[in-house]
């Protein structure tokens, strides 16, 4: 649990900071390192002019500290620390990530020494970049790095996952979770709704949307329509609009499971080759506006001119060839990544991300 800290944390978080520091001490070989010498005076400024955060363990012991304050639009994050018995547990990562919250859209700047080689890997494995270095002894060097998220989130590319009432929600984990992990920071996802209202899935999560259809982005890279029990209603029908204009700009367009089946009846199938639950059913739903038959292939799932659709035991086979159409990846670490899930640890190798 990470909260903020209260000023009666303080004396808590120092004692935190002098068993933290030992580390960086012993890789200098010198016990009057600044954080070793600070004072709780000095720390209570800290506190008053920015914010203190704490992680907790199950017993609300503080275990994990970060603070930070912003000058000119720019948040300086520092003495980020985890109790050395807590170490390499993800703490240090959930405080960092955290504190940017507390200032978004900012440019974020810490520092720390160059002999710091796990602390630079941890910062530049969260986007972080070294811009400056500055020589303060001949044993010290700092390494200053910065971050600028509204330059980054800028850069990224756009993902629409429409999900309706009572979605197959493991339909989307796999495209979503491998955009994350294997895109490295290429992709923003956002969820798509008719309304803003919580939607449930078929396995009871509730999922806030970040979008209705009349918010979403006008720049998006890629619209996956999630397969689930409603698309058949009446007012699934508002999603044909989004379908359609995502086919007519070349964008990448997918639909799994009875989405297929959306998709046929929106007219986006005819020209593409396309695989779905059933044809026999696409058909009798569709009717007149469905007039690709002969383009259907008995498959798991089939990618064609950017459209891409899987029936509904193929919720790996659809992450995959959607991850292929994105680029999200070399192929290599793509079929890494299928096989580990699709074989199992026994028979396949751990993926590299």
């Amino acid at each position: 649990m990470i909260k903020r800290a209260k000023k009666e944390d303080l004396q808590k978080i120092l004692y935190l900071q002098y068993l933290a520091y030992q580390t960086e001490a012993k890789l200098f070989q010198n016990p009057n390192i600044p954080p070793l010498k600070q004072t709780l005076r000095e720390l209570e400024d800290e506190y008053e002019k920015g914010i203190v955060l704490k992680a907790l363990d199950e017993n609300r012991t503080i275990i994990g500290s970060v603070r930070a304050h912003e000058n000119k639009g720019t948040a300086y994050i520092g003495k980020l620390m985890v109790h050395p018995q807590m170490r390499r547990r993800g703490i240090g990562t959930k405080l960092l990530l955290e504190i940017e919250k507390r200032f978004p859209e900012r440019r974020y700047e810490l520092f720390t020494s160059a002999k710091s080689k796990n602390n630079i890997a941890l910062y530049e494995k969260l986007g972080y970049q070294i811009f400056n270095e500055k020589q303060i002894t001949d044993e010290l060097r700092f390494i200053f790095l910065e971050k600028n998220e509204k330059e980054q989130n800028a850069m990224k590319k756009t993902i629409l996952f429409v999900i309706l009432q009572q979605y197959a929600d493991w339909e989307a984990a796999y495209l979503s979770s491998a955009l994350t992990m294997l895109g490295q920071g290429q992709f923003d996802i956002k969820t798509v709704s008719l309304s803003l209202e919580p939607v449930q899935s078929i396995g009871g999560f509730r999922t806030l949307p970040d979008c209705d259809l009349a918010s979403i982005p006008e720049n998006y890279e890629a619209v996956f329509l999630i397969g689930g029990l409603t698309w058949r209603e009446e007012n699934a029908r508002q999603v044909q609009h989004l379908a359609q204009d995502c086919f007519r700009k070349g964008k990448v367009l997918g639909g799994i499971c009875d989405a297929c089946a959306f998709l046929g009846k929106a007219g986006i199938l005819n020209e593409v080759n396309h695989t779905c639950n059933d044809p026999n059913d696409l058909k009798q739903w569709a009717g007149a506006q469905y007039t690709g038959v002969d383009k259907f292939i008995p498959k798991q799932a089939v990618r064609d001119k950017n459209v891409i659709t899987a029936n509904g035991t193929a919720p790996l086979e659809f992450a995959r060839e959607a991850l292929l159409a994105l680029n999200a990846a070399s192929r290599e670490k793509i079929e890494e990544w299928y096989n580990f899930h699709k074989l199992g640890f026994y028979t396949a190798p751990m993926p590299s991300m």
